[in-house]
């Protein structure tokens, strides 16, 4: 019985601190600030940009959805693939994938910029011997890291939204 009213006590302090969980239903106020993002990922020359860019804006889509766009998330994705590990045959054996994206958070009516700045995600892969595992491997790990950025971007837009209070 002690332990029930111990939980009960705890669970009523909790609630009453002002804890707001991240990722709350879309019923929230920052869910409902979700419902204004627009997500563009910019087109750049290299075609590994191109298919980051869609990762990370795919992986946003599901993480916060596609709102009507009073708001625009410009992300321009830069993905640098370097060999990190070589056998005695001089074919690379493991890769590592650096992604960095920057962006922008746009105010569509007025062009105002609200925020701005950087992220950086890195990971490697090992890369099997033949071509469609390295292919598969390779897939995997640019998916993977564009899940990443994507997180980390929903963590700047709810710090955006927590701090202008909309």
């Amino acid at each position: 019985m002690k332990k029930l009213i111990l939980a009960l006590i705890g669970a009523t302090l909790v609630s009453a601190c002002g804890f707001t969980p991240l990722h709350q239903s879309q019923s929230s106020l920052v869910g409902q600030s979700y419902a204004q993002v627009r997500i563009e990922s910019l087109e750049g020359e290299n075609p590994d940009d191109k298919e980051a860019g869609y990762h990370i804006k795919q992986s946003l889509i599901d993480r916060i959805g596609q709102g009507n766009g009073e708001i625009v998330l410009e992300i321009q994705p830069r993905l640098q693939q370097r060999r990190l590990g070589v056998t005695n045959d001089d074919i690379a054996s493991r890769f590592t994938i650096s992604l960095r994206a920057d962006y922008k958070l746009i105010e569509s009516k007025t062009g105002d910029i609200l925020d701005r700045g950087r992220l950086q995600s890195v990971t490697s892969f090992g890369a099997p011997p033949d071509p469609f595992g390295r292919i598969s491997a390779e897939e995997n790990a640019a998916e993977r890291i564009a899940g990443e950025i994507a997180d980390d971007l929903v963590i700047v837009l709810s710090k955006y939204y927590a701090a202008n209070g909309s």
